[in-house]
């Protein structure tokens, strides 16, 4: 499965007007994240550590496991294909089968869209 989102430029938008044009949400394959469950997981379980270890205390493992174990459910949830779906952070699902059938037509859409002038100043660095 693939996300598409604003699948017409997703492929040739950050080649053509570079990284600032990227999408905000680009196209992913199922279950890919910015930062991973465990990860992150590990990250609040070692913030939390910190902030007890100013005030003197220190948490066993069963409460490190308490507050990973929580985390790394809910990125798991959230990271599904069908998760982004249903919030509709994209333009859907698309079945794999159809894959070259939809990069055809995206291709087709960024290659006959008419490029305007640009209307800003010249840029100096």
């Amino acid at each position: 499965m693939l996300r598409f989102v604003a699948f017409a430029f997703v492929a040739l938008l950050p080649a053509v007007a570079g990284a600032q044009a990227v999408p905000a949400q680009p196209a992913l394959g199922p279950g890919l994240t910015p930062v991973g469950a465990e990860q992150a997981a590990n990250t609040l379980a070692e913030v939390k550590i910190r902030q007890l270890a100013r005030h003197g205390k220190q948490l066993t493992a069963e409460e490190v496991a308490a507050i990973r174990e929580p985390v790394v459910a809910e990125f798991k949830r959230k990271s599904s294909a069908y998760y982004s779906t249903s919030e509709i952070w994209d333009d859907g699902i698309l079945d794999p089968v159809d894959t070259r059938n939809a990069l055809g037509i995206a291709i087709s859409a960024a290659l006959n869209t008419p490029i305007g002038d640009p209307r800003y100043g010249i840029f100096r660095m």
